[in-house]
């Protein structure tokens, strides 16, 4: 299920449902705030390209894009990342309990 703020969000980012349904079966998550973050990182990238699962110019639209999934499911917003994720910098989880 979608909340406004995601449909939105999807469109003004050229993020169809197709992306979405895509990060759900194939992304990486882990929780952030509560809730769920989606996205492919770089092992599924390379599975998907060399398994031909999508069409490169589909991979190249994944290749940065995200969705966040509330407890209950529905995907509050959708974008892309233009830097990384906290939890994929080096030391970061050390860092965070000082």
């Amino acid at each position: 299920m979608l909340s406004k703020h995601a449909t939105a969000r999807m469109q003004q980012r050229a993020i169809d449902t197709n992306i979405v349904d895509l990060l759900l079966a194939h992304g990486a998550h882990f929780y952030s705030g509560g809730s769920e973050v989606y996205l492919l990182d770089r092992k599924t990238r390379e599975y998907m390209q060399s398994h031909r699962v999508v069409p490169v110019n589909v991979l190249e639209k994944l290749r940065d894009a995200y969705i966040v999934v509330a407890n209950d499911g529905t995907i509050v917003t959708a974008g892309h990342r233009h830097r990384r994720f906290l939890r994929d910098i080096p030391g970061y989880r050390e860092n965070e309990s000082a």
